[in-house]
């Protein structure tokens, strides 16, 4: 957060000075777009990205890697800014892009491919989405086990498919899969395996299991806390969605005091309205 208001400040001064080179205003927008990203703010984080890529787009050699690593980050918060249709554009291209090149681009290629997947999702292409996410879930078994915590994305994507077609039933085993992965692998306070038990909180909300749901958001909450502070947004966003859960098991009392804990600016993100 310190950083935000030097970088600012530096593109003001950019912006007001004509002989500014352009670059630099790029990757001052790129910098902004990536602080703004880690701080919840997906608008304003697509939005600079946005001009950053428009503006590289000009000035660079399409091989620049800065050019693609902003295509990729602009397609992702593109699908959270609601437009689909912009990051299946970007994250299509990227993907391939990178795998049409060789070996030292396949990991980047993989991570990516969940990103593809969720973007066709948003636009409707389900069954497509899901085919991509399977064969991939395949290709990551073989090359690194069942067991592997690089499924914990590919298996969250496919979750979320499924949630966004109401497929409630289908979606919590898949969770429940990332939960567990999670914990074995990194823990049972570790902020990983939090995001899954928000995720698996939002899929028995939607089937208004609120009980069940109340003390995973609740766990949630004091790992978020634990890991990353009283005022990360991920903590914002699990005490608003917790808030929600004691409101709907009428326990008022303790949603007030929950609710004075939320600080003044409210996420883009909710778990319970879209846990992708």
């Amino acid at each position: 957060e310190q950083a935000f208001p030097l970088l600012e400040r530096a593109l003001a001064i950019y912006r007001e000075t004509t002989s500014s080179p352009r670059y630099e205003i790029g990757e001052t927008l790129f910098l902004l777009g990536i602080n703004l990203q880690a701080r919840g703010v997906a608008k304003e984080a697509h939005d600079r990205l946005l001009e950053c890529y428009r503006l590289w787009s000009e000035l660079l050699d399409f091989d620049d890697e800065q050019l693609h690593r902003c295509a990729r980050l602009l397609g992702q918060l593109a699908i959270k800014h609601g437009d689909a249709n912009q990051a299946d554009k970007l994250l299509t291209a990227e993907l391939t892009r990178l795998q049409k090149n060789d070996a030292p681009n396949l990991s980047e290629a993989q991570r990516l491919i969940p990103h593809v997947a969720d973007a066709r999702a948003k636009l409707g292409r389900y069954a497509e989405a899901e085919e991509m996410l399977q064969q991939h879930v395949k290709d990551l078994e073989q090359q690194h086990g069942t067991d592997s915590p690089e499924l914990l994305s590919p298996y969250s994507h496919l979750a979320g498919i499924k949630y966004l077609q109401n497929q409630f039933d289908e979606a919590v085993p898949l969770i429940q899969y990332c939960v567990d992965l999670a914990e074995y692998h990194f823990g049972e306070s570790h902020e990983e395996t939090a995001k899954h038990l928000e995720n698996l909180a939002g899929v028995l909300y939607m089937q208004e299991k609120f009980e069940e749901a109340k003390p995973l958001i609740g766990r949630a909450v004091e790992i978020f806390k634990s890991q990353l502070g009283d005022h990360a947004p991920e903590v914002q966003a699990a005490l608003a969605n917790y808030s929600m859960l004691l409101r709907r098991t009428d326990q008022t009392t303790e949603a007030e005091r929950v609710e004075q804990e939320l600080a003044d600016d409210t996420p883009e993100s909710h778990v319970l309205d879209d846990i992708l």
